[in-house]
């Protein structure tokens, strides 16, 4: 399942002021991306695969100061995050070649996570 985030809860995630540890993926897209649209449904079918890791997507509209929270180059990107006092976040690189559709290939997403999770 995928939550899409809050303002308040991406802030509360990303400063820290979560105490318990948990493993998060969040997907961070716009309304106006049609690669993000196109990611949709890969991403819910990655998410379907892991257990015990929190999906999450963070609309970036409206969010003018996302770059002083996290450093994303666009969207959409990929990010896993594991919370606690001080989360530690780690970025997809972009692909080298990118997927006609979605940007990402979803096996690389895939990979990217699989390398994280412990």
């Amino acid at each position: 399942m995928i939550e899409r985030l809050s303002h308040a809860a991406f802030e509360k995630i990303m400063s820290g002021k979560i105490k318990e540890g948990a493993t998060c993926v969040i997907k961070f897209y716009s309304n106006q991306c049609h690669y993000c649209h196109a990611l949709r449904q890969d991403y819910k079918q990655i998410s379907d695969q892991f257990e015990g890791v929190h999906f999450f997507a963070f609309n970036v509209d409206g969010y003018p100061h996302i770059n002083s929270v996290v450093d994303i180059n666009g969207v959409p990107t990929i990010a896993f995050v594991k919370t606690g006092r001080l989360p530690q976040i780690d970025i997809l690189d972009d692909p080298e070649e990118k997927h006609g559709e979605t940007w990402y290939h979803p096996e690389d997403i895939v990979s990217f996570i699989k390398e994280r999770v412990r």
